[in-house]
C-alpha cells in the first residue's frame, strides 16, 4: 500500500486495474489534487474517482495515508444500489459515501403524500434515476443495453443519464 502511495503522490495520476466491482463495469482512477484555488481541498489530497459507462458514480477523498489506506480497503466492501444508482461502503472515509444518497422509504408512503420514485422501465425494480427523456431506467439495466437508446422511445442516452 505504501508504494501505491508514494506513486500517486509522485504521478499524480494511476488507474486501477479494477474493471467490475460488485459486478458492476467500471474503471477506476486515483488523483492527487493539488491546493487550486477553485478547489477546498488541503494540499496533496488523494481523489478516488470511480465511473459506470463514462459517468461519475463514486468519489472519495484522502489527506493522510491512513486515510488512503481506509480508502483503498474500503473498495472491497463496496455495494452497488440499483435503486439511487450509486456506489457505497461503510467503511468509506467520506460519510457521504457511507450509504446510498436515496433509498425506498415505504414508512413515508400515505394517501396524502407523494413519493419521487419510480419502476424501471426495463425491470420493473424501484429506481430514481431517469433518462432525459423521463423515462425511469435504472443503472443495472442501462449497463445491459446493447445500444445507447431508451427502451421505450429509442432516445439517444449518451450523456443524459439523471437523478431525480
Amino acid at each position: 500500500m505504501e508504494v501505491l502511495y508514494k506513486n500517486v503522490i509522485d504521478k499524480n495520476t494511476i488507474a486501477l486495474p479494477i474493471i467490475k466491482i460488485d459486478n458492476i463495469p467500471v474503471s477506476v482512477k486515483i488523483n492527487v489534487l493539488h491546493n487550486l484555488n477553485n478547489w477546498q481541498a488541503e494540499p496533496n489530497t488523494i481523489y478516488l474517482e470511480i465511473r459506470m459507462n463514462q459517468l461519475y458514480v463514486y468519489d472519495d477523498t484522502a489527506s493522510t495515508y491512513e486515510e488512503f489506506e481506509q480508502m483503498m480497503n474500503s473498495i472491497k466492501h463496496m455495494k452497488f444500489d440499483t435503486f439511487s444508482g450509486e456506489f457505497y461502503t461503510p467503511t468509506a472515509v467520506t460519510s457521504k459515501c457511507k450509504q446510498p444518497s436515496c433509498y425506498p422509504m415505504p414508512f413515508l408512503e400515505s394517501p396524502n403524500v407523494e413519493v419521487n420514485y419510480a419502476e424501471c422501465c426495463v425491470c420493473f425494480h424501484q429506481t430514481v434515476t431517469t433518462t432525459a427523456c423521463d423515462h425511469h431506467l435504472c443503472h443495472g439495466c442501462r449497463l445491459r443495453l446493447h445500444k445507447e437508446v431508451c427502451p421505450l422511445c429509442r432516445c439517444n442516452l449518451t450523456y443524459s443519464f439523471t437523478v431525480d
